[in-house]
C-alpha cells in the first residue's frame, strides 16, 4: 500500500475540473470551425460562404483562447494546493497562508468565470451556423454545441463548489449573481434549433 501512495503523491494534480471544461470548449470550437470551414468551401450561395467564413475566424479564435485557458485554470488551481501546502506552525504563518488560501480561490473562480461567458457567447454562435447549414454537416454541428454546453454546466458546478471555501461575502455575492445569470442563460439555450 506504501508503493501506491508514493506513486500517488508523484502524480500530478492539475489539469482539474475547469481545464477539463476548456478542453471540452476547445473540442466544440474546432468542430465548429470544421463545420464553417467546410460549408464555406462547398456553398453555392455567395452570402453563405462569407457568413461561414466569418465565422471560421471567429471559432478559431475561440478554440485558441480556450486551449490557453486549460493551462491558466491548471494554474490557478494549482495556486490553491500550493497555498495549502504553506506553513502553518505558528500565528503569522496561519494568517498568511489563510490569506494565500482565499486570494488563490478567488482567482480559481475569475478564470472559469471568463471561460464560461466565452462559452455562452460561442454557443449562440454555434445556434446561428446551425440553422444556416446543410444537412452534410448538422451533426458536427450539434456535437459542438453539446460538448459546449457540457463544458458550461460543470464549470457552473465548479464555480459553485470553490465559493463554498471563500469568505468575502461581497465577493461571492457577485459571483453568485454571475452564475445565477449563466444558469438563466444556459436554460434560455437548451434548444439548438431556436
Amino acid at each position: 500500500m506504501n508503493a501506491f501512495l508514493e506513486k500517488v503523491a508523484l502524480l500530478p494534480s492539475t489539469p482539474a475540473g475547469g481545464s477539463v471544461a476548456a478542453l471540452n470548449a476547445a473540442s466544440a470550437a474546432a468542430l465548429a470551425e470544421m463545420v464553417s470551414r467546410l460549408t464555406a468551401n462547398n456553398a453555392q450561395d455567395k452570402t453563405i460562404a462569407k457568413e461561414m467564413k466569418e465565422m471560421e475566424e471567429l471559432f478559431h479564435d475561440y478554440r485558441v483562447k480556450f486551449t490557453d485557458t486549460i493551462d491558466a485554470d491548471a494554474k490557478a488551481f494549482a495556486e490553491v494546493l500550493n497555498a495549502y501546502k504553506l506553513s502553518a506552525d505558528c500565528d503569522e504563518n496561519i494568517k498568511i497562508r489563510d490569506e494565500k488560501i482565499q486570494e488563490s480561490y478567488k482567482n480559481a473562480v475569475i478564470v472559469p468565470i471568463r471561460l464560461a461567458k466565452d462559452i455562452l457567447a460561442m454557443m449562440q454562435l454555434i445556434k446561428t451556423q446551425f440553422r444556416s447549414i446543410g444537412d452534410s454537416y448538422i451533426t458536427d454541428s450539434a456535437q459542438a454545441y453539446m460538448l459546449a454546453e457540457a463544458a458550461l454546466k460543470s464549470l457552473i458546478y465548479h464555480m459553485k463548489s470553490n465559493l463554498i471555501y471563500i469568505r468575502d461575502k461581497e465577493f461571492t455575492e457577485k459571483i453568485e449573481g454571475v452564475l445565477e445569470q449563466l444558469t438563466l442563460s444556459l436554460k434560455c439555450s437548451e434548444n439548438l434549433s431556436h
